[in-house]
């Protein structure tokens, strides 16, 4: 299962690539935006770790969009 640890770790890893957090309505969750505008939302609590899995996956489909461009 994945903890809010690991979310931060993944959040942290997608700044470095470039990924900018920005600012959301709700809380609980982190909303982040590539340079060409591509935004994926992530839970910072995820409950199961199909959530963290499917964000790891929304990062690099909006990253491969980006280098397909």
């Amino acid at each position: 299962m994945s903890t809010r640890g690991d979310v931060r770790k993944m959040i942290r890893a997608a700044i470095a690539r470039g990924w900018e957090i920005v600012p959301a309505v709700r809380r609980n969750h982190t909303v982040l935006e590539f340079p060409n505008g591509e935004r994926v939302t992530v839970s910072n609590t995820p409950s199961d770790a199909h959530a963290y899995k499917n964000a790891q996956k929304d990062f690099e489909r909006a990253e491969k969009k980006a280098l397909d461009a």
